[in-house]
């Protein structure tokens, strides 16, 4: 069997709300190791395929820096979603046992049954495997540690995705990430898309991201939707033709939603709905899945509409301020 290792840092407060949980999902799945780089000392039950490592940002962000020959910008730790390529690269200390490595998400994600998803003949025909930055994995190999190094046809330089502020989204969907090498490259790589459910953040109720060929995403038909998590196992609950459809999946990412726990430490087993974990042994019935997913207002699209609106107004100020600039040095 391929041993695998997620590689996890994460700066300032544990998403406490429901770290015991992230972790429990993690001891269902004893084949497979994390390593957490944190600064956040609260103490947890750490399993034994978990182990932590206490180190501050700005140790992590030397260890990047002594890397690169140029300068790059890591100002914050949400910037490392640029620099998760590169985590076979710069941890190359940790991986000495391990035949793949991966990244994964410890604020918005709960794990089921990943083996099922990641079976040996999977692992033995690619080099890498997902292409979103809430999980994906990676040959530890050295060649295939450093493609990330490689020059894209677009011509946008490394320099230009670690070295800005800005996050460019290199771990997953631009023009110019790790997606595009491979593609450009022809290296073996899977994409598995029945493995998770990819929560979208723009509604209360839970729908579905989902992504064509050319990694272009849209969303799922509206449908009542929750999941279940019982004994390491987890499990999507839909309505669909007027039945209650159960389909298992490796995991769910519940992106940008605050999520409530109702019961004190772990369970067996509990429902993951919109906005909570609830203790519940029972499979959901379609009273309950329509219950749960009944829409509401929702503050955190207005939100994050509004964030998309001064990005874009900032980049469109960038560029008035480049062109000016351009015309400036030709007078």
């Amino acid at each position: 069997m391929k041993s695998i290792l997620f590689i996890c840092p994460y700066f300032g407060t544990l998403p406490k709300q429901h770290m015991e949980l992230w972790l429990q999902s993690c001891s269902r799945n004893p084949d497979i190791d994390w390593l957490v780089l944190t600064d956040d000392r609260t103490v947890y039950d750490y399993p034994e395929n978990v182990r932590v490592k206490y180190i501050s940002f700005q140790k992590v962000r030397e260890k990047f820096q002594e890397k690169f020959e140029f300068s790059i910008s890591l100002e914050t730790p949400y910037k490392l979603c640029d620099f998760k390529p590169t985590y076979g690269y710069v941890f190359s200390e940790y991986l000495d046992s391990y035949d793949f490595w991966g990244h994964c998400d410890m604020s918005d994600c709960i794990f089921g049954n990943l083996r099922k998803f990641l079976d040996e003949k999977l692992l033995n025909e690619n080099d890498k495997i997902g292409f979103l930055g809430h999980m994906s994995l990676y040959r530890n190999r050295e060649d295939v540690n450093q493609r990330f190094l490689l020059p894209m046809k677009s011509g946008v330089s490394l320099k230009q995705i670690l070295g800005v502020r800005e996050n460019r989204a290199f771990d997953e969907l631009t023009p110019y990430s790790i997606n595009t090498i491979y593609e450009e490259y022809q290296f073996p790589s899977a994409r598995i898309d029945e493995m998770y459910v990819d929560v979208s953040p723009m509604r209360y109720a839970f729908q579905a991201s989902v992504y064509d060929k050319f990694y272009s995403q849209s969303y799922q038909k509206k449908a009542p939707m929750i999941f279940m998590w019982r004994n390491g196992k987890l499990f999507e609950y839909r309505i669909a033709n007027g039945k209650a459809q159960k389909r298992e999946i490796g995991y769910v990412h519940f992106q940008k939603r605050e999520m409530k726990k109702t019961f004190a430490g772990v369970t067996e087993s509990y429902y993951i709905v919109p906005n909570q974990f609830i203790s519940r042994r029972k499979t959901p019935d379609i009273r309950e899945i329509e219950y749960f997913s009944r829409d509401r207002l929702y503050p955190v699209f207005f939100k994050l509409k509004w964030e998309a609106v001064k990005y874009h107004v900032k980049k469109v100020k960038n560029k008035v301020r480049k062109g000016e600039n351009r015309i400036e040095k030709n007078m």
